[in-house]
């Protein structure tokens, strides 16, 4: 039998006995799933491990879980580091009806260490449901396999992300003067951000915004991308 896996905020660590407070998660549990005791799960954490065990007690307003077995990942992951990309960021501009929802899943299945959602210039869409939104990424980690929940921050301009972030900045821009993707442009030492434009394109003072600065513009593909297939295309050459 297939076991599922599933993500919980509270810190394992060492526990023998976990006690898990989740109403929602017991609904899935228990009317979903039909867990009892006796059933076994895979946790985690963000830690960097998957935690096996077995339903000791469960009610609608709680589980306690036995701890069983660890298993820690070994490819990708240096001690103390739980991260599952080798620090590969996007900056995407929000983006109207479900799509921004689909980015998320999908970039999360692929790796992405963080998602920092972004207001451009013609950005239409200007508020995001967090709740919702991280919810979306810890199921896409869920059944994708990692062990850590990639970072989701409010919405925030273009200018303010480029301040707060540390790291190489590569901006998703098809034309002239763009460069092909080669790997060889991210970052060897610390974190990579790529800028993906909203579905009007960037305006004449972000372009020239960044070529003021010399951040690298680089084109995913010979055709015209809608921003939801630039941010997967080019997580995609990234991490694969």
């Amino acid at each position: 039998m297939r076991l599922h896996r599933f993500y919980v905020p509270e810190e394992i660590g060492s526990q023998e006995v976990i006690k898990i407070k989740d109403a929602k998660l017991m609904h899935q549990w228990r009317d979903v799933f039909r867990y009892t005791t006796g059933a076994q799960v895979i946790l985690f954490d963000g830690s960097g491990a998957e935690f096996w065990g077995i339903i000791e007690r469960i009610n609608p307003d709680f589980a306690e879980i036995r701890i069983v077995d660890v298993k820690k990942e070994e490819k990708g992951y240096e001690e103390g580091n739980s991260k599952a990309s080798p620090g590969v960021w996007i900056a995407a501009a929000m983006i109207k009806n479900d799509n921004f929802d689909w980015i998320l899943q999908k970039v999360t299945e692929l790796g992405v260490e963080g998602v920092l959602p972004m207001i451009a210039e013609r950005t239409v869409k200007k508020n995001l449901n967090m709740e919702r939104s991280l919810r979306i990424v810890q199921e896409a980690a869920e059944q994708s396999g990692r062990l850590d929940i990639p970072v989701v921050k409010e919405p925030r301009g273009l200018v303010e992300i480029l301040e707060n972030f540390d790291g190489r900045v590569i901006v998703c821009q098809g034309g002239e003067g763009s460069k092909p993707f080669n790997k060889k442009m991210l970052s060897t030492k610390g974190n990579t951000l790529f800028l993906i434009g909203p579905e009007g394109g960037w305006s004449p003072k972000e372009l020239e915004f960044f070529d003021k600065h010399k951040y690298v513009k680089v084109s995913v593909g010979k055709n015209v991308l809608r921003a939801e297939t630039a941010a997967v295309a080019v997580v995609s050459l990234a991490l694969l």
